[in-house]
């Protein structure tokens, strides 16, 4: 059965989804359906005839795009078979394994994640005799700056020696060694054939770049190109959508004429309202340069909000009017007026964690559940005091962030194991699992990995040494290693799991196998809640089975599971505090708690009940921001997307005085809430015995 997209969507969406052919920008405000938007958009073009393997959807997270394609194949009653859908990361991992050998990449290569980066640098930092112990780092930056440095560099593109003088002006003078440490960084990954995230990207737009055969070639495979969240596209990945824009015209759908046309069809979705991730390298200039970028580009505006009552938009419509560099429009709701919001003064940050408490507590006498309220904050110390306050009356409440499931270290101790099988020259991986062994530190897995390393032959069948080959009484591999015995043995046992991991077929199996062989008593040894972890292997041993059922070959399933395990952000480990002060899993049914969040974790979600705490000056916005407009306007946005939040009640609150370095001070409303008209909230006083509404 056709869809009726005309009943489906209201009329901004359906222009979109009907009319979008060409290089198309859609502004899709905050709650006015974008996901719905281009949910319909796939549908229709398959409804159309296009093959699926012709459209190519990029999104922000893998979660969003399986969401998508789950909606799409209910719309349409099938799955859509070869649609390519998923992240740039993904998507430029996929690319890269099929394209990578045109510049030089073998297509079996490892992706390291960020503690995996570290490792690579401080190896290279070794080897240009740099220490990287703490009590150095004032002569040299630590690894973790130098990281950070190369990583933002490669998604912005900017030069790397700018950015030392800008964000570590007092090490300028070290710039000729940093970037020989850079360039050794890149020379070292090329060796031992692996890739971080940023070259998932970095090689995607080289290739492109450099292989016109290949532009060509995806430029015919993919006729329809759809980007979500482009507002927090950095400028890597906008040189990565312009070259895949370009090239010969493509076929698109003409309805009113029953024709065809030639255009580039490249629509993407944004909000430059809520753009607020400049310091990941993302900028607004992508979504705001769209129509120079791509002329004749049409601008489509999504602005019929389907999340917060009338009130809530006027002040957020109001709020983001005061940025002079915008798309101009302007929120309007489905749902009634509602009440206003309201602007709190409180004594102190004491007494502004005690009314919020106090606050959320009377929700819940009215009967709403604690998940229906949310407590936001611009940086992270300011919820200090609120969850001080909520531990002492027992109010459970979880605090969004954590670590990645694949991130923590009992995940990445076993995975380990895994990425060795499937990379024998894995120096990361091997340097992991060799320094578990007792005997074996930093300098003797060094010194084994040189052997490893050197007595390696590809193709890999095998590893180098086998674990019978060493012995207590062999003569030592390596020469003045530490450990003596200890290492040899303490080799003898990795070289002989990996061997075994070898002849085992399923991925699930190995995991079992490392675990069994000696992670549990490790991990016993090791960490405090070790049975905690031990259970987190075993799901991810039954979580493993997706890939042995997949009916690929064994190298290949590993080789996807690697990819997803590196790549995924599905798997978080959120943990709250419950009323007795204990730790629990976010994702406990039985749970009930109230939400603690920086405003950037809490972009894209939404709550009942929204406080909005700490809206000081000098605060919020940040007093560093104030000299820059261009950084003055993204801490307006980011106001803007705190706002935007809230479904039907909005608390702004702020202490009046708060400890400084010099004594008390005094504060005064942020400027956000000063530049705003004062009959669009309502002002209230705290004290200890009541609420005063200010006339």
């Amino acid at each position: 059965m056709a869809i009726d997209y005309s009943r489906e969507l209201n009329k901004e969406q359906l222009q979109v989804v009907t009319a979008g052919d060409g290089p198309c920008l859609v502004l899709a405000g905050a709650g006015t359906g974008k996901t719905r938007t281009i949910v319909h958009r796939v549908a229709y073009l398959l409804e159309n005839g296009i093959d699926p393997r012709q459209i190519l959807l990029v999104t922000f997270t893998n979660k969003a795009a399986r969401e998508m394609l789950r909606r799409v194949e209910l719309l349409i009653g099938a799955q859509p078979q070869g649609l390519w859908g998923g992240t740039f990361h993904h998507v430029g991992h996929a690319l890269l394994r099929r394209y990578g050998s045109r510049i030089g990449i073998a297509p079996s290569f490892t992706i390291l994640d960020q503690d995996d980066n570290l490792e690579v640098l401080k190896s290279v930092m070794a080897a240009h005799g740099i220490s990287t112990k703490k009590d150095d780092s004032k002569y040299f930056p630590s690894p973790d700056v130098l990281e950070n440095l190369i990583s933002f560099c490669a998604n912005s593109m900017r030069p790397l020696s700018e950015l030392i003088e800008q964000w570590i002006p007092k090490h300028a003078h070290l710039t000729p060694d940093i970037l020989r440490v850079a360039s050794a960084y890149e020379q070292k990954k090329r060796e031992r054939n692996v890739v971080s995230f940023d070259d998932l990207l970095s090689f995607w737009l080289k290739i492109l770049r450099e292989r016109p055969e290949v532009r060509q070639s995806l430029g015919g495979k993919f006729e329809y190109i759809l980007i979500d969240e482009y507002q927090d596209t950095n400028r890597l990945q906008g040189m990565i959508v312009e070259e895949l824009a370009k090239g010969p015209p493509r076929t698109v759908l003409n309805d009113t004429q029953g024709q065809s046309l030639s255009a580039r069809n490249i629509l993407v979705v944004g909000d430059d309202a809520q753009a607020i991730y400049a310091f990941r390298a993302a900028t607004v200039e992508n979504i705001m340069r769209f129509p120079e970028v791509f002329p004749g580009a049409k601008t489509f505006r999504l602005v019929q909000n389907y999340r917060s009552t009338q009130s809530i938009l006027d002040l957020a419509n109001a709020c983001i009017s005061c940025n002079r560099r915008q798309f101009e429009k302007e929120l309007r709701t489905v749902h009634g007026r509602g009440t206003k919001p309201e602007l709190v003064g409180c004594a102190d940050p004491f007494e502004e964690a005690r009314f919020i408490a106090g606050r959320v507590l009377e929700l819940r006498e009215e009967g709403e559940s604690l998940l229906e309220s949310a407590a936001l904050f611009r940086a992270a110390y300011q919820g200090m005091q609120l969850e001080l306050e909520l531990q002492k009356r027992g109010v459970p409440y979880v605090i969004r962030g954590g670590i990645r499931f694949f991130e923590q270290a009992h995940i990445k101790d076993v995975v380990a194991y895994l990425r060795v099988v499937g990379n024998p020259k894995d120096e990361i991986a091997w340097q992991r699992i060799l320094k578990m062994e007792p005997g074996i530190g930093v300098k003797t897995a060094a010194e084994i990995m040189k052997l490893i390393v050197g007595n390696f032959s590809p193709p890999p069948q095998s590893s180098p040494i086998k674990g019978e080959e060493v012995n207590a009484n062999s003569p030592p591999l390596v020469g003045g290693a530490r450990g003596g015995g200890r290492s040899q043995e303490g080799l003898r046992k990795v070289l002989a799991r990996v061997e075994k991991l070898k002849s085992l077929k399923q991925i699930d199996a190995m995991i079992e196998y490392v675990l069994q062989a000696f992670y549990e008593t490790y991990a016993e040894a090791t960490f405090e809640n070790a049975n905690d972890r031990i259970e987190d292997l075993e799901q991810l041993a039954i979580f493993a089975r997706t890939y042995s059922a997949g009916g690929s070959s064994p190298g290949d399933s590993l080789e996807q599971f690697l990819a997803d395990a590196t790549l995924s952000e599905g798997f978080r480990g959120e943990r709250g505090v419950t009323r007795e002060g204990l730790s629990f899993v976010k994702d406990s049914p039985s749970e009930e708690y109230l939400v603690l969040s920086t405003i950037h974790q809490a972009k894209g979600l939404e709550w009942k009940n929204v406080f909005v705490l700490g809206l000081v000056d000098g605060q919020f916005p940040h007093y560093k921001s104030r000299a820059n407009r261009a950084e003055m306007e993204e801490e307006r946005r980011l106001f803007y997307v705190a706002i935007t939040r809230a479904k039907e009640r909005l608390f702004l609150t702020y202490p009046l005085t708060s400890m400084a370095s010099m004594g008390t001070a005094i504060n005064q409303p942020s400027l956000f809430v000063r530049e705003l008209d004062p009959r669009l909230y309502k002002t209230m006083l705290e004290d200890e015995e009541e609420v005063i509404e200010i006339e």
